[in-house]
């Protein structure tokens, strides 16, 4: 009940992430930082659509299929030339976080654990990458055992007035998407 007069009730271009969709959850990942998010035919959704079309509009959850594309390349099909904190293209940063997450294992989103450190520490020691683009990931892919984002857990302990742990706030958040009628994932 408190969260209601908090929560938007038009959730048509509301972002559903890409569960069980590593590539797009990667693209995702990395092209978001610091910049806008976009609407289904503009931003970072509409570079990950662009990448779907250039791999034949197939599921987009093989990691390998990088091995073959290089930043340049990748920059001009997702039509984004912006830069991480280092200077590199943001494809460069994807692309190293791809390589890192195939040499320990991951390359479909089955394979990747949230709660795996050496998982994690693939994508955050990416120089530009961060902590938040790993929350950011697992989000999107639904990755098993996630944790909500840091953010989320403090803005239900803002919201309920009280100290609430990461595990209280996944199941308070799967009870508000349901009586909300939309995904957790659109609602985090």
């Amino acid at each position: 009940r408190r969260l209601r007069p908090r929560v938007p009730t038009d959730w048509t271009d509301a972002p559903t992430g890409w569960p069980g969709e590593i590539e797009a959850g990667l693209l995702d990942a990395v092209l978001s930082i610091r910049a806008t998010y976009g609407r289904p035919t503009t931003g970072v959704r509409a570079a990950v659509q662009r990448w779907r079309e250039q791999r034949g509009g197939v599921h987009l959850d093989d990691l390998r299929v990088f091995e073959a594309v290089d930043a340049d390349s990748m920059a001009d099909v997702v039509h984004n030339r912006q830069r991480l904190a280092d200077g590199s293209l943001k494809t460069v940063g994807l692309l190293r976080a791809a390589q890192r997450l195939r040499d320990v294992g991951v390359t479909r989103t089955r394979e990747l654990r949230a709660d795996s450190p050496v998982h994690r520490a693939a994508v955050t020691d990416v120089p530009g990458l961060g902590d938040a683009t790993w929350h950011y990931l697992t989000l999107v892919t639904d990755a098993p055992q996630r944790e909500p984002s840091p953010r989320v857990t403090d803005a239900v302990r803002t919201m309920l007035g009280s100290d609430v742990s990461p595990a209280a706030s996944n199941v308070l958040l799967a009870h508000a998407a349901v009586a909300f009628d939309v995904a957790a994932l659109t609602l985090e």
